[in-house]
């Protein structure tokens, strides 16, 4: 991951830790959506449920070698019933 990203997934992590202590929640990948803008970049859009929420995240990957680099990411900030 870029730097960036790295420190976005810190800071939602510590945000979280803060509001819902240690405790573990079960999360799962609801759908997601694949769109390839370019053969080397990848646009991911998906719904995760987190214990009875559910939220919205995207993300772009792009090819390094033979890897993908995360170089974007977006997390719902809203959280709604499913």
């Amino acid at each position: 991951m870029v730097e960036e990203v790295l420190v976005a997934i810190s800071v939602y992590q510590r945000r979280s830790l803060a509001q819902h202590g240690r405790i573990a929640i079960p999360t799962a990948v609801r759908s997601a959506r694949i769109q390839h803008p370019d053969p080397e970049v990848a646009e991911v859009a998906v719904h995760v449920a987190i214990g009875k929420r559910s939220a919205a995240m995207a993300f772009r990957l792009e090819a390094l070698g033979d890897r993908w680099l995360c170089t974007a990411l977006e997390l719902g900030t809203r959280w709604s019933r499913p």
